[in-house]
């Protein structure tokens, strides 16, 4: 007579709950600066090259909300030069990925030394 065993391993599948793959609201909001150089902006996408000595490429994502600025001032993002220094303000989206909030041109005014 054969009998159905479990295995300690088919036990340990069935006891997780969903919370734990779920995503952490501890960071929700927060936005996070990076500096670069823009490398190609298109209707979806912005790529942006480090600043840093190991110039990795970043990729964010972009929608209706992203500002684009100048001076503080807002523009379109076509009037952007490609290879400009630029600033990008983004925060986690709801798949985890990085979303623009903000691109601005230029270094920002604080952190330029005197």
């Amino acid at each position: 007579m054969l009998a159905p065993v479990a295995l300690d391993a088919q036990k340990g599948r069935r006891g997780r709950s969903s919370s734990a793959a779920t995503h952490p609201e501890a960071f929700k909001g927060i936005v996070v600066t990076f500096r670069g150089t823009l490398k190609k902006i298109t209707e979806k996408e912005i790529l942006v090259e480090s600043g840093e000595d190991n110039h990795e490429l970043l990729t964010f994502r972009r929608n209706k909300a992203t500002k684009f600025l100048d001076n503080d001032a807002e523009i379109k993002p076509g009037a952007i030069d490609l290879e400009s220094e630029v600033t990008v303000n983004a925060s986690e989206d709801v798949d985890l990925q990085l979303m623009a909030v903000s691109l601005s041109v230029g270094v920002p005014k604080r952190a330029v030394a005197k």
